[in-house]
């Protein structure tokens, strides 16, 4: 798998405000709080207090904050401007200094309890990672993951090309705990079995491995007979002997 796998689309959805936001979700995190206005009233001009309001909601609601704060779905931006009572065109003159956003970033993270991950932290998540690789191995289903894991512990999240490298490395450890878990089970006799799970049946045009992963879709008597089916059927390929709890990140 090559190191960079995100398309500019998934890219730019990782990077940016949606396109809209929920009411409820508008109502749930971009409402400001006493103790944001208090916060907020430190700053002089109203494009520093509306650009600030940005970056701690989104950082509240995302988890990260967009590079183009102007870009915000206007309902946000309007949502903010009049709580506290400026013109919502006023976050275009925010920032001309770089720095200047750099420096309220990093009062928003404070004040929000947000922090840069610690080695003892970051070895933890490679490991949580690595087994929610083992589990899943769609890699953008696992960025998404990371991200809202990142978010719940309150720790600044990377920029999104390190956070591709990090899902790249757990799938490729996970894979290497599976094969060395697996591959002593693997003897000729298993090979065979696991061979004719592949091969195409004429009467029902699948394979047997389609037929195995394709789940029950009611509670019917034929759908629970249809699983009982299938755990005879891995049964019989032995599978109740594999011993998989060497499989440990």
């Amino acid at each position: 798998m090559p190191e960079h796998w995100l398309t500019e689309a998934e890219r730019l959805r990782l990077t940016s405000y949606p396109i809209e936001v929920a009411a409820e979700d508008l109502v749930t995190f971009f409402t400001l709080t006493e103790s944001d206005h208090k916060f907020l009233s430190n700053l002089r001009y109203d494009a520093n207090r509306l650009g600030c309001a940005l970056q701690l909601c989104a950082l509240r609601y995302l988890g990260f904050v967009p590079d183009a704060l102007p870009e915000a779905p206007a309902t946000v931006t309007e949502f903010l401007a009049r709580q506290l009572g400026v013109m919502p065109d006023s976050v275009n003159s925010y920032a001309v200094r770089a720095q200047t956003r750099t420096d309220h970033l990093q009062e928003i993270e404070s004040y929000l309890g947000f922090h840069k991950a610690t080695p003892a932290e970051k070895a933890a998540i490679e490991r949580w990672l690595v087994e929610r690789a083992m589990e899943h191995d769609r890699p953008l289903l696992l960025l998404q993951m990371l991200c809202e894991r990142l978010q719940a512990l309150k720790l600044v999240r990377r920029g999104v090309t390190l956070l591709e490298r990090a899902v790249t490395k757990a799938r490729q450890e996970a894979r290497t705990i599976i094969w060395q878990t697996v591959s002593p089970l693997i003897t000729d006799e298993t090979t065979t079995a696991l061979a004719q799970l592949l091969i195409v049946d004429e009467q029902g045009k699948r394979t047997p491995l389609h037929w195995l992963r394709t789940g029950a879709t009611s509670h019917s008597a034929a759908a629970i007979l249809g699983v009982l089916e299938k755990i005879v059927h891995l049964r019989q390929l032995g599978v109740e002997r594999w011993d998989f709890g060497r499989a440990q990140p």
